[in-house]
């Protein structure tokens, strides 16, 4: 062995996307499809690339008024929180003009 070897641990390469099976598990994936631990379960016919989740701050607030005011990327993901306390606060005193806040307690 070589001793610029000794104490070397060889790192196990990342999946591009993890399979269904192996994301819901919160287990470790290969590129390969089907995936070693897939074939190992007996599980190759249904073993394909998991779903992706869409960013939360891509998501619609819990009553969708971001979306059908057309205001779900008006704020910058990065902007610092007063700018996106601001933003959200206006929002509020709009929706308050048009009467669509009644169902929200102040």
């Amino acid at each position: 062995m070589n001793p610029d070897e000794v104490g070397t641990k060889q790192r196990r390469k990342k999946a591009t996307r993890a399979c269904s099976h192996c994301q819901k598990a919160h287990l470790t994936c290969d590129d390969s499809r089907p995936c070693q631990r897939c074939i190992k379960r007996g599980l190759e016919s249904t073993c394909a690339d998991g779903a992706r989740k869409r960013a939360k701050y891509l998501q619609d607030d819990e009553y969708g008024t971001l979306a059908t005011l057309g205001l779900e990327s008006s704020v910058p993901f990065n902007a610092n929180i007063a700018s996106r306390k601001r933003f959200t606060a206006d929002i509020i005193c709009s929706l308050d003009a048009v009467g669509t806040t009644s169902h929200i307690q102040h």
